[in-house]
């Protein structure tokens, strides 16, 4: 009876793995050159450093991130979101490096997101001062880091990060005035 059902696991691991590796492959848009070549849409694999946006496993990487936030606790998802947002605005500044604006304004973009459920969720839990602080204190720290790699933009792409920056803003106000409640 083992071996059957060893058998069955390891043809479940195998069919598994090949329902994933056609899901990755069918995620990254294709697009056609003039001669008709296929080639993936500027998205990479490569063994050195973090698995960045540009990167062909990084779907792998935001089922991960979710996964974690699905299983975390109330008390624990102000401070992972946080972690997603500044991990975010790292890859973002790596993506300049490359020369890769557009998927950089992109990930500036999820980086927000994050910073905002973050700032949400600590206005609705009212938390201990010290997680308000840490939000408060990621709050300006992306809108400095915003501030300092702007000029490597277009101007239309600048403004949609001075619209981030004003969303920060409103909670860092707000979140200065729960502070001490």
């Amino acid at each position: 009876m083992k071996p059957l059902k060893i058998t069955f696991s390891i043809f479940g691991l195998f069919i598994a793995s090949g329902v994933l590796a056609v899901s990755l492959a069918s995620s990254v848009p294709s697009v056609y050159s003039a001669s008709d070549k296929i080639r993936t849409n500027d998205k990479q694999f490569y063994l050195n450093g973090e698995i960045l946006p540009d990167h062909t496993l990084y779907p792998l990487v935001m089922v991960a991130d979710k996964a974690k936030l699905m299983a975390a606790k109330p008390d624990e998802r102000i401070n992972i979101y946080t972690t997603y947002a500044n991990l975010r605005l790292s890859a973002a500044q790596q993506l300049l490096d490359k020369d890769q604006t557009q998927l950089a304004l992109t990930t500036l973009t999820k980086s927000q997101k994050y910073l905002l459920k973050a700032s949400q969720e600590t206005i609705e839990q009212n938390p201990a001062n010290v997680t308000k602080v840490h939000v408060l204190k990621t709050l300006v720290y992306h809108i400095d880091k915003h501030q300092e790699i702007k000029d490597q933009f277009s101007q239309e792409e600048r403004n949609i990060i001075d619209q981030l920056d004003m969303e920060s803003r409103v909670f860092v106000d707000t979140i200065k005035d729960n502070l001490s409640s």
